[in-house]
């Protein structure tokens, strides 16, 4: 779950900002998962958006 997810961040001390758009990410795939609008733009931004969260969480991560 979402709470799960954000308790893992908190207790490996993942920034807020980084937490909340990761949360938001999730947000947005459920979004067009379960109201998908047949436009491929929102879902590339979705994607970009997503890969860089990704990245910098794991370079976060990394360097605890």
């Amino acid at each position: 779950s979402k709470d799960n997810v954000y308790e893992a961040f908190r207790s490996r001390e993942v920034k807020g900002e980084l937490a909340n758009s990761f949360l938001e990410g999730l947000e947005e795939c459920e979004y067009a998962r379960f109201a998908p609008n047949g436009s491929e733009s929102p879902m590339r931004n979705t994607y970009e958006k997503a890969m860089k969260t990704i990245i910098t969480l794991e370079r976060e991560l990394r360097d605890q």
